[in-house]
């Protein structure tokens, strides 16, 4: 079982990483913004989600014959 102090320093740890990744999630959301994305990571999120539907379903097709 860990001790405290062992406790302490994975807790202290754990809470750079959340800041890390606040700072992180703040920057994409206001790069997201500067592109046009009205709503930031929400609306890019929908975008790459359709984007990612949309190559999904053209691949339900057969395969193009290869040229080469």
């Amino acid at each position: 079982m860990a001790t405290k102090k062992e406790l302490v320093k994975r807790i202290a740890q754990l809470e750079s990483v959340n800041d890390q990744l606040s700072s992180e999630l703040v920057f994409l959301d206001k790069t997201a913004r500067e592109l046009g994305f009205q709503e930031g990571l929400k609306t890019l999120k929908a975008a790459a989600k359709e984007l990612l539907e949309e190559q999904e379903n053209e691949g339900l097709g057969e395969d193009p014959p290869l040229t080469g």
